[in-house]
């Protein structure tokens, strides 16, 4: 082995880690050794990996940059990087730093840019980055092929209930969600209101330690919490199995956000439901957003589940006693 050849990016330490840990499978298949350099890991044992000479490093580029300058990994002999999810690493937070780790690469090495949607901007931006680029767009039709079974829906609720029908969701049996909020501090308002109605809740942020992020996805998928909240940035190469709902709490900023939410769910062909909050004035911007592309049903809940078929008045009606009976119940047992 020499020094380092190739460098994946990425924007996020859940998505390096995911990531790095099927480059190291591959890697050792063809006799390469790949590491992860990750924000939020040990640095001391960071360091003694890199001196065991890596061919590939996947990470995020704070950390790589940090290491770098204090002359513990070197670079001279990369000829590749691949920076994956370009539009969150070229975008206002963190394209300093990605041009920053860029600039410290040799001038032969070759950048390549993915991501699974291409804003107008992406192109200007990667100006710096890319000589002469060649780009290729996958076509709709590839996309649709792993998002058969995906369901993409809205519940109309006023904003000052939204909290109300995270709290009505809860109640259905099985429910799990990874829900959408734009704020970190929005995210801890609602955790802590939900958590006071007995409903079990984590939540992630980009500035979580990797241990912590960890932890509560792991206890997530074991069904410990009925909802995870996040923001777009923390959620970014997500993946978890068989995940039944997303919820957008807060409507996306763009279409591009949109694509990267719904894509959490009914990933390779398994089922799974978006569902937006919106009230008359939202939804018509939502489906602005999604276009003629995605097809939006209308969501309701009534006995106790989530259901696209209309309910009558009488059968809403109904359903409010059930909803607060089934509160009732859970603060009885909670009570020691």
């Amino acid at each position: 082995n020499g020094g380092v050849k190739l460098i994946v990016l990425v924007p996020s330490q859940e998505l390096a880690s995911q990531i790095g840990d099927v480059v190291q499978d591959w890697a050792r298949a063809v006799d390469f050794k790949a590491i992860k350099i990750i924000g939020g890991a040990n640095v001391k044992r960071q360091i003694e990996k890199i001196r065991e000479r890596p061919d590939i490093i996947v990470g995020t580029s704070g950390r790589m940059i940090e290491l770098i300058d204090q002359r513990k990994l070197k670079v001279h002999e990369v000829d590749t990087m691949i920076i994956d999810e370009a539009d969150a690493l070229l975008d206002q937070e963190h394209i300093l730093q990605t041009k920053q780790l860029a600039k410290k690469l040799p001038g032969s090495a070759q950048v390549a840019l993915f991501s699974a949607t291409v804003p107008d901007t992406l192109t200007d931006l990667a100006g710096d980055l890319l000589n002469e680029p060649v780009v290729a767009l996958a076509t709709k039709k590839i996309g649709a092929a792993f998002e058969t079974q995906r369901r993409d829906g809205y519940i109309t609720v006023p904003v000052r209930k939204r909290d109300d029908m995270l709290r009505r969701l809860a109640q259905i049996d099985g429910m799990q969600a990874l829900v959408f909020v734009r704020t970190v501090a929005e995210i801890e308002r609602l955790q802590q209101k939900l958590q006071f109605n007995h409903i079990q809740t984590a939540y992630l942020h980009s500035k979580m330690a990797a241990q912590n992020r960890q932890q509560a996805i792991k206890k997530f998928i074991k069904g410990e919490y009925t909802y995870l909240f996040t923001t777009d940035v923390a959620a970014r190469g997500l993946d978890i199995d068989d995940l039944p709902l997303v919820i957008q709490y807060d409507l996306p900023a763009t279409p591009e956000q949109y694509i990267h939410r719904a894509g959490r769910t009914g990933r390779m062909g398994k089922d799974g439901i978006v569902l937006t909050f919106v009230n008359d004035r939202s939804l018509r911007d939502l489906k602005k957003q999604v276009g003629d592309d995605i097809r939006l049903t209308a969501f309701y809940t009534y006995g106790g589940q989530l259901t696209d078929q209309v309910p009558s008045a009488s059968q809403r009606d109904e359903d409010q006693p059930l909803l607060q009976k089934k509160e009732e119940d859970k603060v009885v047992k909670a009570k020691p």
